[in-house]
């Protein structure tokens, strides 16, 4: 049973990412641009990237397996049996990426417990990034980083290596694998870049052909249950901020989450979605009076029997009955072939 998210009158999306006052150089502009295009990171928007976030080991294991596949040529080695005593609670996706770059001999190797929430240093990424560009060539230096990271300084990939155990920064890693790869001109931009898919995605005519039909679902399978969770004020700015959380619950089969739509009762200025702690998108208003809208290009997949928890986060003027909601199942694009929940769901108040 396919779903339909908007008709065609609301249809009209801006394009313009909203700012929460991050400024980004433009070689930092070119790495989020790298990154996206070869599948380091897959937010679509530089502003949902954590640009200057800490990278912890689970995501770097992530982003260094995609670039060393996708940029390096290199694939994992199933051979090898590597586990760890301490990635249970972590998504199957990562689980996956933690045991390839184990298998890819950079990350993990000779240990237990592979520790995915720490944060990284500069020292740790420097030697994980020489390791896949240099294999073992640079692993005699003590400390144990101290001729990967001279390497890397050499090649101009790395500038500063004189504080090895400061913690390591997403948009520098971007930045940094993007040096390695060569660079990043505007004329490799790929065409479906994250606004061309939102183009495709609201059926708009200037939707690139090369673009039409990524991303869309074909098959629906599977029962996604939606619940608010509990609610919690804070403090977002200066202005006024309402926080609240959306449980996703996927039964019978894997879900793919393509969008949500949240009707407004109040004023919305601004806001985003967070997973973990972690931004992954922002919340774009649609121009119309009532409706808002966050899309996820790729979409975010919840395991059979799992659940996803989404914090949500307004900022505008809403008295205490107000806030966002889910009107309907049509608020909600996915491969579920059938949407369970009471609705409305008020999601912020």
């Amino acid at each position: 049973m396919k779903k339909t998210l908007f008709t065609i009158s609301l249809l009209v999306v801006s394009l313009v990412s909203i700012s929460y006052a991050e400024t980004y150089t433009p070689e930092l502009e070119n790495a989020y641009s790298y990154a996206y295009s070869i599948g380091i990171t897959t937010q679509w928007s530089i502003d949902s990237a954590n640009m200057y976030g800490s990278l912890i080991r689970s995501h770097m294991a992530k982003m260094m397996v995609n670039y060393a596949k996708q940029v390096l040529g290199q694939e994992p080695n199933t051979a090898l049996n590597c586990s760890f005593t301490d990635v249970g609670n972590q998504s199957s996706e990562l689980r996956g990426y933690i045991i390839e770059a184990c298998q890819m001999w950079l990350m993990g190797i000779g240990i237990t417990a592979f520790n995915p929430d720490a944060v990284v240093t500069r020292a740790q990424f420097g030697t994980v990034l020489s390791r896949a560009l240099y294999a073992d060539m640079y692993n005699d230096g003590d400390p144990y980083y101290l001729f990967h990271l001279e390497a890397l300084k050499e090649a101009t990939i790395m500038n500063n290596i004189s504080t090895p155990s400061a913690s390591e920064i997403r948009g520098y890693v971007m930045l940094m694998m993007m040096r390695a790869g060569g660079g990043f001109s505007e004329d490799t931009t790929p065409v479906c870049s994250p606004e061309n898919q939102v183009l495709c995605l609201v059926a708009s005519p200037t939707c690139p052909v090369e673009c039409q039909g990524i991303g869309d679902i074909t098959s629906y399978a599977g029962t996604l249950n939606i619940a608010s969770a509990s609610l919690a004020p804070g403090t977002f700015s200066e202005d006024a901020k309402y926080a609240g959380s959306l449980k996703l619950t996927a039964t019978e089969s894997d879900i793919i989450i393509k969008s949500l739509s949240f009707q407004k009762i109040g004023i919305f200025t601004r806001g985003r979605i967070e997973d973990d702690g972690v931004k992954i998108n922002t919340i774009q208003t649609l121009l119309t009076d009532l409706t808002i809208l966050t899309l996820f290009t790729p979409g975010i997949t919840i395991k059979q029997g799992e659940s996803k928890t989404l914090s949500i986060f307004i900022e505008g003027s809403m008295s205490e009955d107000q806030g966002v909601v889910l009107l309907n199942k049509s608020d909600i694009q996915s491969s579920a072939n059938g949407v369970s929940g009471g609705f409305p769901v008020r999601i912020v108040k």
